[in-house]
């Protein structure tokens, strides 16, 4: 890939118009091979020759070029706004041919963005379209979003499911990111229900592979849940090599969670002398932070460390915020080890409504985009579906999340 993205640059210094595509490519190289600061320049500076006010800008194919460039700088609530203009201007057109990839892209975005129903309907739909068009290329990446949000959800069976057809896309597709991105699903999966000797040893077929892509590719990110994974086995020595080599990885990655990640993974293998230090250090970074999940994983390891040392009450407080935030996204497995922990800390636990969704495929995709305020003819152009298709399902989503309308729809559904 350096050796084309080199060959392209030389073809821009003869032909002007090449410029943005080449620094486009050629940061993605840079980037891939560990060059954090030198490709995210370059791809920002392919980003800033393309103002996305400009003529196209969500609708023309550099679009594309765009889409990626700020899901590499992690700038993705930009990413989703520009991917779902894209994805509309091109069903209103009738174009479908390009969604299985507008798709892919805006549901691993959503997905790094902690808008797990977004990444759910988007990698539904392309997979639906993949099959339909006959465009197989996709279905592996899209299998492993599926597999990853299933594996947060600690739905097993899914999850299980979906990285096992994702790996034998990848195999038949040579695809080997689409691999790991299935295999850190299987990770996750493991991490949530407990089994660690599994989590770890899917983490480590991650990790090992020394292509990069910041904190929103599967081989860097995972090294804070094998940390995590290795310090609950009790392999200190193994969990504290890992976070140095995640701290040496994300050096001048452009990503607003890299500090906080850092500062966790120091706190979990003690690195310094007050390893609540750093987890309150943690949390400062984590302000502003709109993966709320993220924060909330954070939340409850400082609970669990609060409770081992006798500090049960600001224990209590970290771990309630954690379940609160759990259970809002429907992270089942996650939300359970809160609750153990509160239990364990002297709480008494007190019912309340769980946030997690029982949604059809088709009534998740009608209340997505009613939550983003289109009216019910507006979604049937979208979903080509009958008025009254799209009535019922909206009936049916409000009875279900116990809302009126779509503005207390879009506070209901996570990451909105």
């Amino acid at each position: 890939m350096s050796t084309a993205a080199g060959q392209l640059r030389a073809l821009a210094a003869a032909h002007p118009h090449l410029g943005s595509p080449a620094d486009f490519f050629a940061g993605l190289a840079a980037m891939f091979t560990g060059h954090n600061r030198e490709g995210a320049a370059l791809i920002q500076r392919a980003l800033a020759a393309e103002p996305p006010t400009g003529p196209g800008a969500s609708d023309g194919p550099r679009s594309v070029q765009r889409l990626a460039g700020l899901g590499w700088l992690g700038r993705f609530g930009e990413g989703h706004d520009l991917g779902v203009r894209r994805i509309r201007a091109l069903r209103a057109q009738g174009a479908l041919g390009m969604l299985p990839r507008l798709l892919r892209m805006t549901a691993s975005q959503d997905l790094d963005d902690d808008r797990w129903p977004d990444a759910a309907a988007e990698a539904s739909e392309a997979l639906e379209l993949c099959d339909e068009l006959g465009q197989p290329g996709h279905r592996a990446e899209v299998l492993g979003i599926l597999a990853t949000v299933a594996a947060y959800r600690g739905e097993a069976t899914a999850c299980r499911a979906h990285a096992d057809a994702a790996l034998a896309a990848a195999e038949r597709h040579g695809q080997h990111w689409a691999r790991l991105i299935a295999l850190r699903a299987r990770g996750l999966l493991a991490l949530g229900q407990g089994d660690l000797v599994a989590a770890v040893s899917q983490f480590e077929q991650v990790v090992a592979v020394p292509l990069a892509r910041g904190l929103r590719g599967p081989t860097v990110i995972s090294l804070p849940d094998l940390v995590e994974a290795l310090v609950r086995l009790g392999r200190s020595e193994d969990a504290a090599i890992r976070a140095a080599e995640f701290e040496r990885r994300v050096t001048n990655v452009p990503d607003l969670r890299v500090p906080a990640l850092v500062a966790r993974c120091r706190a979990l293998v003690g690195t310094g002398p007050d390893p609540g230090m750093a987890y309150r250090d943690a949390l400062i970074q984590h302000q502003g932070d709109p993966d709320s999940f993220v924060v909330a994983r954070t939340q409850l390891l400082y609970g669990e460390w609060l409770r081992r040392q006798g500090q049960r009450r600001s224990a209590r407080a970290e771990l309630d915020a954690a379940l609160e935030a759990f259970e809002k996204y429907g992270a089942a497995p996650w939300a359970e080890r809160a609750r153990g922990e509160l239990r364990a800390s002297g709480a008494v636990l007190r019912s309340r409504p769980q946030a997690g969704l029982q949604l059809t495929e088709a009534e998740l995709r009608v209340a997505l985009l009613a939550a983003d305020g289109l009216t019910d003819r507006e979604i049937c152009t979208q979903l080509y579906l009958s008025p009254k298709t799209v009535e019922f399902h909206l009936g049916r989503v409000y009875r279900k999340l116990g809302v009126r309308g779509r503005t207390e729809l879009a506070r209901r559904l996570p990451g909105r």
